[in-house]
């Protein structure tokens, strides 16, 4: 291995000291840089784990090593609250110890975190996954979860993913090919769409010439397949009124009802009135000219039961 190049004054014994106040003002804001990030990455993990139902490490032993500045080297490392960080950072510490004392106060209820209880920075990752009709869905839930639903926000981060998935969609495997979306009407080229309008044409065509070529409604009437209800007759002021041809079915299906009905009523007063007077006419004749066995046994019977009979 190469020695190292000697420096200016190498040889020289070089004293040790504390770092200027320009020194430490840089350092300190490298750290507290660092430590922002790190936090920030620290409480993304640790709102998805509580989404996911684990239990995270508390955030104060995992960051404690970037937390420790000068102030903590004088009290020798054990600060776990840095007293040198920016107001913006403390309040992210404090957020990141309250989180930890409230994860305690779970484990020990057995409580499980709500949806709602997550932060809007992951509840906009969640919800960016999801369809429109989903979102409207979620939107219905409670007033939070509607808000960010109709935040420009959410919006721009599913126009931002669905940038991003477009070209491996398009390029996918299972996307049908352009044959196969003509072949399905799903894509119509201009050739298509000229062909569809020239058969219409046609159709319409055909359909004009049919309908020139049938015989009056006269006719129809005369052949018996049309009703006479549905061509007009008369004339002056006695014009008949013409009736579509479903209507004149209906109102002949009413008529025979009402023939029906009639019938019903006819046959339960008169037709039943007749039929009695008749049976009563044979029975009488029967009585007087002694015909049949059963006659003369039940005017034994009925001698018998009026005392007459003799025992």
């Amino acid at each position: 291995m190469a020695p190292l190049p000697l420096q200016p004054g190498a040889g020289h014994r070089q004293m040790w000291s504390w770092p200027t106040v320009e020194q430490r003002g840089g350092d300190e804001d490298q750290l507290e840089g660092n430590s922002s990030v790190h936090l920030a990455s620290q409480l993304s993990q640790t709102a998805l784990l509580l989404a996911s139902g684990n239990t995270p490490m508390p955030v104060t032993e995992q960051s404690e090593a970037p937390w420790r500045g000068w102030h903590g080297m004088d009290t020798g490392g054990m600060n776990k609250t840095p007293t040198g960080l920016s107001p913006s950072t403390a309040t992210v510490v404090r957020f990141s110890e309250n989180r930890e004392e409230s994860n305690t106060g779970l484990q020990e209820t057995g409580h499980h975190v709500q949806l709602t209880d997550l932060p809007n920075e992951v509840l906009y990752e969640i919800l960016s996954h999801l369809d429109v009709c989903d979102l409207f869905s979620a939107s219905k839930t409670s007033h939070h979860l509607r808000t960010l639903s109709t935040s420009p926000t959410l919006h721009s981060l599913r126009l931002r993913r669905a940038r991003l998935l477009l070209p491996s969609s398009l390029t996918s495997p299972s996307r049908p090919s352009l044959p196969d979306l003509i072949r399905r009407s799903i894509f119509l080229t201009n050739t298509a769409l000229i062909s569809r309008k020239l058969a219409r044409k046609l159709a319409s065509i055909h359909l004009a010439r049919r309908l020139a070529a049938r015989p009056a409604a006269e006719q129809l009437v005369e052949r018996c397949v049309l009703p006479a209800e549905c061509v007009p007759s008369g004339t002056g002021t006695k014009k008949k009124v013409v009736v579509a041809p479903a209507l004149v079915a209906k109102k002949r299906a009413v008529e025979r009802e009402r023939v029906k009905d009639g019938l019903r009523g006819w046959i339960a007063e008169v037709w039943v009135g007749r039929v009695r007077e008749a049976e009563g006419r044979v029975r009488r004749e029967e009585e007087e000219r002694g015909v049949g066995r059963v006659w003369r046994l039940r005017r034994f019977w009925e001698e018998l039961s009026s005392g007459k009979g003799t025992a």
